[in-house]
């Protein structure tokens, strides 16, 4: 049961942003009253929206037996169950990369599906909210991979600083010299990079982004 658990969470993490790590923080926050972060509305808003987009373009192609539609929901069916599959021993707090890729190709192709749709409307007032709707969704996820960079560069500083006060700290010189010498030499490159100071960035900006996009 617990395999089968990381499995499904797994798929979640990709479809709906929830869970994290097997935690779902949204069930807990309708529960339990724990505070919601920003960012995490965000993730919850654009995947559950951009999900259901993907499920309505995938009906569209299904009933209206567009060939190379039901192909890329075929495919978008293995990628997902073969990732979910690979999560069975933990379930991890980000979406792995494959399914990831693939999920942002399906909600692509279900984005213009929706656009195309949007010229046979007859109502300009329908035709508003449908072009509305698609650029909150696109910049909902211009926000999170904001967000991802922030991540991407405290990760970063995370790394360079293994090199200097942890390695300082932690690693003991070896009896090999070209292996001290090889450890000095990526310390020396590790230490010559210029990086921001994560610490150095606004608190409204620590708060926001919380560094878990």
């Amino acid at each position: 049961m617990f395999h089968a658990y990381n499995v499904i969470a797994t798929l979640l993490t990709v479809l709906l942003s929830e869970p994290r790590a097997g935690v779902f923080y949204a069930g807990d926050a309708l529960v339990n009253g724990t505070p919601v972060k920003a960012w995490q509305l965000l993730n919850w808003l654009t995947s559950a929206a951009s999900t259901a987009l993907i499920g309505w373009a995938a009906i569209g192609w299904w009933r209206t037996r567009n060939a190379d539609g039901r192909t890329m929901i075929l495919l978008g069916v293995v990628v997902l169950a073969l990732n979910s599959a690979l999560g069975y021993l933990y379930t991890r707090d980000r979406i792995p990369a494959p399914a990831g890729v693939y999920y942002a190709l399906l909600l692509g192709a279900a984005a213009t599906a929706a656009w195309q749709r949007r010229s046979e409307i007859q109502s300009a007032g329908t035709r508003m909210v449908l072009t509305a709707a698609l650029v909150l969704l696109a910049t909902g996820w211009v926000h999170r991979v904001a967000g991802t960079v922030l991540w991407t560069r405290d990760m970063a500083w995370s790394v360079r600083d293994e090199w200097t006060d942890r390695y300082d700290r932690l690693v003991e010189p070896s009896d090999d010299p070209a292996r001290n010498a090889l450890r000095e030499e990526l310390r020396q490159r590790a230490v010559r990079r210029e990086l921001p100071d994560p610490a150095n960035d606004p608190e409204w900006m620590r708060e926001y982004f919380e560094r878990k996009h």
